[in-house]
């Protein structure tokens, strides 16, 4: 079984937000950065920078050279948080399955073969009831009457059966 099977609903979408939350947070320190393409200027060509008033050519040489270098440096930091990041993830990854792997382990060992497979069977079925709507929709502790829970809580169950209208005509 995957180790993942025993997570919530609830968990997996604050594990999902978490890596979104992270990779915008990359992706707009990244941006913040100053240099080339789409990160900042590009890096002036030798006929713009002879357009600097009363810079000479070794200073226009010069100065195209400390660009240039600023440039891969800005790149090679970029790259290196964009390493950092994603080695991040993989131990978050890793770290989250390894949970996931040792309480399933200690559930097995509590309840047996056959009481993990009804426990799992009751862990999927409570997947259905809505731990997580998604944006706008809210962290419920049981789904709300339009996903068939009551609404009322933790342990409050999935409420009475809808019951007919009545009217004076069907008595």
């Amino acid at each position: 079984m995957s180790p993942t099977l025993f997570l919530s609903r609830s968990h997996r979408g604050r594990t999902m937000l978490f890596f979104a939350l992270a990779a915008l947070a990359g992706a707009a320190s990244a941006q913040a950065l100053p240099g080339p393409g789409p990160f900042g200027p590009p890096l002036p060509s030798a006929e713009e920078l002879a357009t600097i008033p009363s810079l000479s050519a070794t200073q226009q040489s010069e100065l195209r050279k400390i660009l240039a270098e600023r440039a891969d440096a800005l790149d090679a930091a970029r790259e290196k948080s964009r390493a950092a990041l994603e080695a991040q993830r993989r131990r978050d990854r890793a770290e989250f399955e390894r949970i996931e792997t040792q309480s399933s382990d200690r559930i097995r060992a509590l309840l047996g073969d056959d009481g993990f497979r009804r426990y799992a069977e009751w862990m999927q079925a409570r997947r259905g009831l809505g731990r997580f709507d998604g944006p706008g929709g809210g962290h419920h502790d049981r789904g709300g009457p339009h996903e068939g829970g009551s609404g009322a809580g933790p342990g409050a169950g999935p409420g009475p059966a809808p019951q007919p209208p009545h009217d004076a005509a069907s008595r």
